[in-house]
């Protein structure tokens, strides 16, 4: 079941079935992973949070966790850019703030050039987020700026709440 049926599930057994349900799952889930609970729940379509049982369903939030399948070994810079920078990494990842204008996230990048802070945006569509999203194995996608390109590899967010965790290099210029 998904996020929606869930909740509606919990409030139509009510708050002590419910509290049971949402034990039972976080129990399986946080002691055997999420394999305990594939059959029962779509892992991206349900968190851990929800396990825990409220008898307020809250706005649906839209949380996006694209991880894209990639090659540590091998990624060439694209013509016309003289260099790189790795943004996050394994231990930490740097969260960026963005705006949406008509179905487009626009993520404001910044990078060193010629020893001062640049800013630059890259234009993300929506729609490509959600499609991401939903596959199984996405390949990582280049999107671009006016003097930058990113080949991201990983986005983590919640999309209402403007800012995400963002992996992947960004090539400059």
């Amino acid at each position: 079941m998904d996020s929606a049926t869930y909740k509606k599930l919990l409030n139509k057994i009510g708050e002590v079935q419910g509290e049971q349900l949402s034990d039972k799952l976080y129990y399986l889930s946080s002691t055997f992973d999420t394999l305990a609970i594939d059959e029962l729940v779509d892992r991206k379509g349900v968190f851990i949070y929800e396990f825990l049982y409220r008898s307020e369903v809250k706005t649906e939030s839209h949380f996006v966790d694209i991880d894209c399948k990639h090659s540590d070994s091998l990624c060439r810079i694209p013509k016309g850019y003289t260099s790189y920078r790795i943004v996050g990494h394994d231990y930490s990842s740097e969260r960026f703030s963005f705006e949406t204008k008509n179905n487009t996230m626009f993520i404001t990048m910044d990078y060193i050039l010629n020893d001062k802070k640049v800013e630059d945006v890259i234009s993300i569509p929506i729609n490509t987020l959600d499609e991401m999203d939903k596959a199984d194995n996405p390949l990582p996608i280049t999107f671009y700026g006016k003097n930058i390109c990113f080949y991201m590899t990983n986005l983590e967010g919640d999309l209402n709440e403007h800012s995400v965790d963002l992996r992947g290099i960004l090539f400059k210029k």
